[in-house]
């Protein structure tokens, strides 16, 4: 059969023609799959035939998924669009508004990215600490206890596969594990639905965190020593080059690019910065059992399986906010519009608002937003500096109520100026300092605000 005559039959079954590259890339893919069945087995007859299912499976699921996510992006820039049209000469700050809410003279302010981003985390680890202290079981996940906290990564992971798991019999780490997997859900259920396409998994835990500067210090070497025989064979199903693959996540790790929400384009949802498409694939490290997963985390993790969820609510509401406001790609959505609204204005004569949106500035914002500003330049330094910030926020924090104080007198004036005695005032204005019991203490915590 001639290399024309094969090109012919891909073509057909595709639905149209194909690059010599495309051919290339879908033969590199069978031949990987078919690598790893025999591996597992399989004669290659076989193991042809299913890899050819599944690719064909994967390759119809990505084309509808790319046609929801185009008829997302198309009402988003409509709306995005809109709002820019409605005030001519100002776009520059519907652009900040959009990404901060800094403009609070736009209606449409309240729902920045940023906004929307606080509103969800705040929401949901006010609901996750309501419940974990609603059924007394708070004090037992802040202890931090190692035992403890091992138990809760082993009922997680029992919680998706009954079958390979063992049973602690630790009532609470049930109870904890059982909490916090209902907002790992809740967590994944509102990334769909803003346009990612994430699995439940089996043999699973928390989306794992690591801290890049422990990454960092222990070198590649190091860290894949300790990561390699922890991974689930599954890991590399797929994954031509083993070294290769390992030192490619192992440099995201250690640059702090894992915990940012933003980049680059894969195939299935197509164009630069795909953040739908990233967390739909971004669980590529699969441990083989909950004792390996916690050993890492132990290692190179930040903390507890409590600080590992809570990362993942930080980062995972980040994501929401920013393909709610921006779409599935949101810096390429965001510089498409950005210069789109620069051109018009420049073909209208207005180079001030022009020359306001082509500003660097605006990336910057953008990069604080997405969270590229936080990885660090010089590790050593941000940790100094992370200190300093901390000691003054501490020594702030000391002069609250004193700071406070004064502004009741003008409150007892205001309210009496609005019929309540000044006596009264000062009265309601100390107990409003003072706890003010447990079921206010939850309201606060279950809107978020606690």
């Amino acid at each position: 059969m001639s290399i024309e005559h094969c090109r012919d039959i891909i073509a057909k079954a595709a639905g149209r023609p194909l690059s010599l590259q495309e051919i290339a890339d879908i033969a590199d893919q069978v031949e990987t799959r078919i690598a790893a069945r025999v591996a597992a087995g399989q004669s290659r007859f076989v193991a042809a035939a299913q890899a050819g299912k599944t690719l064909a499976g994967e390759e119809l699921l990505a084309a509808i998924l790319e046609r929801r996510n185009a008829a997302i992006n198309l009402r988003i820039r409509q709306n995005l669009d809109g709002m820019a049209a409605a005030r001519p000469g100002r776009e520059h700050e519907v652009v900040r508004a959009v990404l901060t809410g800094v403009n609070r003279s736009f209606a449409d302010a309240a729902r920045s990215i940023d906004a929307t981003r606080h509103a969800l985390r705040d929401q949901m680890m006010g609901g996750l600490l309501h419940d974990l202290r609603s059924d007394g079981l708070l004090e037992a996940v802040l202890r931090r206890n190692k035992s403890f906290d091992h138990d809760v990564a082993i009922e997680l992971w029992a919680l998706r596969d009954p079958a390979s798991a063992r049973n602690t019999n630790n009532r609470q780490a049930i109870a904890v594990a059982r909490i916090l997997d209902r907002y790992q859900e809740a967590l994944r259920s509102q990334m769909n639905d803003a346009g990612a396409w994430i699995g439940r998994l089996d043999n699973y835990v928390v989306r794992q965190s690591h801290d890049m500067f422990k990454v960092r210090d222990a070198g590649f070497d190091a860290w894949r020593q300790a990561i390699e025989p922890r991974l689930d064979p599954r890991t590399f199903a797929n994954v031509p080059d083993r070294d290769t693959f390992l030192r490619n996540v192992f440099g995201n790790l250690a640059s702090g690019i894992h915990d940012t929400s933003s980049n680059v384009a894969l195939g299935g949802m197509t164009g630069p910065a795909n953040l739908a498409k990233r967390l739909s694939q971004d669980r590529v490290l699969h441990f083989k059992s909950p004792d390996a997963w916690w050993e890492y985390n132990e290692r190179f993790g930040k903390g507890a399986v409590i600080d590992a969820v809570a990362a993942a609510i930080e980062k995972g509401t980040r994501d929401v906010a920013l393909m709610r406001r921006l779409g599935t790609n949101p810096e390429a959505m965001f510089q498409n519009w950005v210069d789109g609204l620069a051109r018009k204005a420049r073909d209208r004569g207005d180079f001030g608002t022009s020359d306001r949106l082509s500003s660097e500035w605006n990336n910057r914002i953008l990069d604080v937003v997405t969270g590229k500003a936080d990885i660090p330049a010089n590790a050593t330094l941000a940790k100094v500096l992370a200190t300093v910030r901390t000691a003054q926020s501490l020594s702030k924090l000391g002069g609250v109520v004193l700071s406070s104080l004064p502004d009741m007198t003008v409150n007892a004036s205001m309210l009496r100026w609005n019929g309540i005695g000044v006596f009264d005032a000062y009265a309601q204005q100390m107990r409003e300092l003072l706890p003010q019991g447990a079921e206010r203490r939850a309201v606060a915590e279950s809107l978020g605000v606690g």
